[in-house]
């Protein structure tokens, strides 16, 4: 991200945050919370901070989000897609999203593949063709608008 390396945590394995610590943390403490919850060994746990996670108004953000694109839970990947399609607040995620994108190509690749494997293993027969998967269309959403940014 801006020319500074960024590892994702692999997964987290450590207890869920109770809401009585949550509601001690300022909001960018929050962010950064949800980031690091976005890595967490529980699919439930990821998803229930993922609306923090989308609504979390830092370039950081960025890579974590992208990061679920590429993994197995099917809830995540929809709601993903969904934000990126709903009304005032997608225009301003996917402009955070795609400044991240556009200098993350070798990432993008990658996430692509691991979004198409799980697609194959676990979602096919929901959605019939790769291009119908929530993650895939997402995916395309952001590259589409990388290329037209760098155009």
């Amino acid at each position: 991200m801006d020319g500074v390396r960024v590892e994702i945590p692999a997964r987290q394995y450590h207890g869920a945050m109770d809401a009585p610590a949550r509601s001690r943390l300022t909001s960018t403490q929050v962010g950064v919370a949800a980031c690091i919850h976005s890595r967490h060994h529980d699919g439930r746990e990821r998803q229930a901070w993922l609306p923090r996670l989308l609504a979390f108004d830092d370039p950081c953000a960025s890579p974590f989000v992208v990061q679920l694109l590429g993994e197995y839970v099917l809830e995540i990947v929809t709601e993903i897609e969904s934000t990126l399609r709903s009304g005032s607040t997608a225009a301003r995620t996917i402009e955070r999203l795609t400044a991240f994108v556009d200098g993350n190509a070798p990432f993008m690749a990658l996430t692509r593949d691991r979004a198409r494997s799980y697609w194959w293993k676990y979602h096919m027969y929901p959605h019939a063709t790769f291009a119908d998967y929530p993650a895939a269309r997402a995916l395309d959403l952001l590259e589409d608008r990388a290329r037209g940014a760098s155009s």
